[in-house]
């Protein structure tokens, strides 16, 4: 082995830069081998944008070179490997040498206590590629099915709790910025992209290549940059408003789902992006991010059971609204009180002031739970469940900000047996004879 030629083992290392088992095992047979893996940095920074490119937390120390990276998040790795295997060997023993589903386990739906659950999700994001490596892992029918499926769905399950948790972490940053008038704008978008990170089913979870906030925040600057040069061109504010109405409404094709109303994902950025129908909150934040990236102000008013939007009409000197859930027709003073009155309500001047990003949070999140009560009722798609529990876990911190301590501290030491993901790995069946088997 010691007569091998430096390049031909380089080589060979090329072919091992998404297994650092086997580099740590190479590396440990012999003292020329050693000396070559070493001092070969490149293979450790393509191991790290092969492997753990998802991952990268920005918490390495500075002065790290890519090998310590590496042997840092090589451990890590083995970690929660260890992790996720002693809990299922602890459900497989549970369930019994004959069974095979949880059909019948009296901890189905329930909360489970395991030590290794917390130090698994204690270390985060760090562990996200090897936990979607498990939970997405075909099954290799030549070994038990059972086994196999319970790593995955206790991978996946670290990976939803995981994601709750950064959720929860980032509302309580966002709790703390104070809302200015040249940020006001710019919270109401991060706020928006949390709910959207917060209503992630675990399919999505486990299908993400990038975050989802990147994906939503580039598609919104390059709407932005479409309608930047024909919006630049003329000069008065009322002006600027009818030309990307035009662009949006009329050349791109948003507007209000009227069909479809009540589904959840009308409350949700991502999802208007792609089919260019919301409810009037939705679209509203959309106008908001555009006009935001094009200098151009507008705010978010909360008309009782009608949000639009309100400008300042520099030609007339006055404030102006915006319907966006009709196409953004423009409306004075009068319209506005027309539809307080048609809702019932006495008019009040505060009806026209703007509403902080915080408040528009709230109405998001109250559309998501009206919607998921609804779904649940009508048994209508799946994940309902879960996509419900995490929006009332944000609505509770975003109203009591005291309490996101104790569940952050629960999440992290008890896991659920969501009866939803069970089902999605075939551990949960109808029919003990007719096992349904989830590959990704």
């Amino acid at each position: 082995m010691e007569d091998i030629p430096t390049e031909v083992i380089r080589i060979i290392l090329r072919y091992l830069k998404d297994d650092p088992t086997s580099v740590c095992r190479l590396e440990q047979s012999c003292r020329h081998y050693k000396q070559v893996i070493r001092k070969d940095n490149e293979l450790f920074e393509n191991m790290l944008q092969e492997i753990w490119i998802k991952s990268s937390d920005g918490d390495e120390p500075q002065d790290s070179d890519a090998r310590q990276q590496v042997e840092r998040r090589w451990r890590l790795d083995t970690t929660a490997k260890k992790c996720v295997n002693g809990m299922a060997e602890v459900l497989r023993e549970e369930l019994g040498e004959h069974a095979a589903s949880m059909n019948g386990y009296s901890k189905v739906g329930d909360t489970w206590e395991h030590p290794h659950w917390k130090l698994l999700v204690s270390l985060r994001c760090n562990v996200q590629d090897v936990l979607k490596s498990i939970a997405n892992a075909n099954i290799d029918y030549s070994k038990e099915v059972l086994k196999q499926n319970l790593k995955r769905f206790l991978a996946a399950r670290a990976i939803v709790t995981i994601h709750t948790i950064e959720c929860l972490y980032e509302l309580q940053m966002l709790t703390t910025m104070e809302p200015h008038n040249d940020t006001r704008d710019y919270l109401t978008e991060r706020f928006s992209l949390l709910a959207v990170k917060a209503q992630m089913t675990p399919p999505e979870l486990l299908r993400e290549t990038q975050p989802i906030e990147k994906v939503v925040s580039n598609q919104l600057d390059k709407i932005a940059a479409d309608c930047l040069e024909q919006v630049d061109a003329v000069d008065h504010v009322i002006d600027k408003v009818q030309v990307l109405n035009r662009l949006l409404f009329e050349e791109m094709g948003f507007g209000g789902n009227q069909e479809d109303y009540y589904n959840y994902k009308n409350s949700l950025m991502n999802n208007v992006l792609e089919t260019k129908k919301g409810i009037p909150i939705t679209l509203a934040i959309f106008y908001t991010c555009i006009a935001r990236r094009l200098s151009l102000k507008v705010d978010m008013i909360g008309l009782p059971g009608h949000l639009v939007l309100g400008f300042h009409d520099d030609l007339k000197g006055e404030q102006r609204f915006l319907d966006v859930f009709h196409g953004g027709h423009v409306l004075d003073l009068n319209d506005c009180r027309d539809i307080a009155a048609s809702y019932g309500f006495v008019w009040d001047a505060s009806f026209i002031q703007p509403l902080a990003p915080y408040q528009v949070f709230s109405r998001v999140l109250n559309n998501l739970s009206n919607c998921h009560r609804r779904a649940t009722v009508m048994q209508q798609s799946t994940f309902h469940g879960m996509l419900s529990f995490q929006e009332r876990v944000l609505m509770l911190v975003h109203q009591q900000p005291r309490i996101a301590v104790s569940l952050l501290d629960r999440l992290s030491k008890i896991l659920t047996l969501s009866v939803e993901l069970l089902q999605l790995y075939g551990l949960l069946v109808t029919d003990d004879d007719d096992i349904k088997i989830i590959d990704f």
